[in-house]
């Protein structure tokens, strides 16, 4: 019985896990997503983790070009970042815009419906 007494056997025996795990990684990296996500993440995380901050204007300003580069794409926006617009605007005080947004987030996920009502029962209390 030969058991890979050779040095290259022994090399590529070594090295086959690598190269399953760098293929695997490679998978993992090409899968499309859903949704388009565009930079709801470093929005968020500047509004409440960043000492810098974010201005409501300049979260909406790069939520709104997320929105237009997803229809460019024909991807559908990530779940949330209607309802994110919804409650800067009901900040703002405009809440003709705060409510469109919680209407379209509720057409996009109908599943979400119940906490989309409750986004829309805020929105319209801080009309109120």
């Amino acid at each position: 019985m030969i058991w890979c007494v050779t040095l290259s056997c022994k090399q590529k025996i070594r090295r086959l896990p690598l190269a399953v795990g760098m293929a695997a990684l490679a998978a993992a990296c090409a899968t499309p997503t859903h949704f388009h996500w565009g930079d709801y993440e470093p929005v968020l995380y500047r509004f409440y983790e960043s000492e810098e901050g974010i201005s409501h204007q300049e979260q909406i300003e790069l939520l709104l070009n997320d929105i237009d580069k997803a229809q460019s794409e024909g991807k559908k926006i990530a779940p949330g970042i209607n309802l994110h617009l919804a409650m800067l605007y009901a900040d703002m005080g405009d809440m003709a815009s705060a409510k469109r947004f919680v209407e379209i987030e509720r057409e996009l996920y109908p599943m979400s419906g119940q906490f989309s009502e409750k986004v829309f029962a805020k929105v319209l209390a801080w009309e109120g």
